[in-house]
């Protein structure tokens, strides 16, 4: 019976420690909220952008109270 109880307590820290492992190698989503490019443009005229990521004509921004947004990039009309 002692190795049965050996066994069990052996298992439940296997199990404990793969479920930390997966709790520390796993991010946690952040939310990005939409926004439309004349909004971005306001928001970099109050100076209200931190940072900004862009790839391509996508673009993602974070304000100053840490709200990240994604948003568009048009083509420049001449």
């Amino acid at each position: 019976m002692n190795s049965l109880y050996k066994n069990l307590i052996f298992w439940a820290v296997i199990f404990i420690i793969m479920i930390l492992l997966f709790q520390v190698f796993t991010k946690p989503k952040q939310t990005v909220l939409d926004k439309n490019y004349s909004d971005f443009i306001t928001a970099v005229e109050k100076n209200q952008v931190l940072e900004v990521e862009a790839r391509g004509r996508n673009m993602t921004w974070k304000d100053v109270n840490g709200t990240r947004y994604k948003t568009y990039v048009p083509e420049d009309l001449k």
